[in-house]
């Protein structure tokens, strides 16, 4: 009676070992296995801004105002604004004019006018700053995991992509970046590749990291669906066969004892 109690007792925890391996290898070879916050570097991607100066540009100052010259200049933009003289090369002082930062006029905040004054200033011109090329495309790591049936398999698609920046702040899909999902084949130019947009969250010029995270299927992922499916159901079955094994021991001994 105690041979058997122990039996049951050894059968039962030698049971539930093995069918939590066999579970775990079921879902390894079931389940799309995942890659956590591969990191993508923006760097290569961004656009290069230009500088440039300006020294003594002749103007004037008065009410309807003077548009610097280089504010024609495609993506300018204002960086410093350091001397205004006059025709004397004095300084003028900047209490006489106002300098409008977004239309880039100068006119005068008092009275007095100049029909010639010198401008000297510098500015960056070119694409905004921290922008993407959106034509720049990025390939993920495991999209494309090999050369055998998983690049023809549609159920290998790459799937459950979280794109967020350096902040950790999540980017939206067809706003912020463009996706290309492999959908089983890898043979497209752009198959499992990413590429981003010039949006606030992307444009951040003091941080080129963005990570990615998705599901792939891994080397041993099976091949056929009707597979996956009795593979998924073998825990389960092997569960109920040790349980009624078990529970057939214990009724056993507890008869024999006269417990039943």
């Amino acid at each position: 009676m105690i041979q058997k109690l122990l039996l049951a007792f050894v059968t039962l925890i030698v049971g539930l070992v093995l069918v939590g391996q066999v579970a775990t290898t079921g879902y390894s070879v079931t389940n799309q296995a995942q890659v956590v916050d591969e990191t993508v570097s923006l760097a290569g991607a961004r656009l290069t801004n230009f500088t440039g100066s300006v020294i003594n540009e002749t103007g004037f100052i008065n009410h309807t105002g003077y548009t610097l010259a280089k504010a024609s200049v495609p993506g300018f933009r204002l960086a410093t604004f350091s001397l205004v003289t006059n025709i004397s090369t004095e300084t003028i002082v900047a209490a006489n004019y106002t300098l409008n930062t977004g239309t880039n006029i100068v006119t005068n905040a008092t009275q007095d006018t100049w029909l010639t004054a010198n401008f000297s200033y510098t500015y960056v011109y070119g694409p905004a700053a921290g922008a993407i090329n959106t034509t720049y495309y990025f390939h993920l790591a495991q999209a494309c995991p090999g050369s055998d049936w998983r690049i023809d398999d549609s159920s290998c698609s790459t799937t459950e992509y979280l794109v967020e920046n350096a902040t950790g702040t999540d980017l939206t899909d067809n706003t912020d970046y463009v996706i290309y999902p492999t959908n089983g084949v890898c043979t497209g130019v752009t198959a499992g590749d990413i590429r981003f947009l010039n949006t606030a969250l992307v444009n951040r010029s003091n941080s080129n990291t963005t990570t990615v995270t998705y599901g792939y299927c891994p080397e041993g992922y099976l091949t056929q669906s009707w597979q996956r499916v009795i593979l998924d159901l073998v825990p389960g079955f092997f569960a109920i066969a040790l349980l009624i094994f078990s529970v057939g021991m214990f009724y056993s001994v507890a008869k024999e004892a006269g417990i039943l």
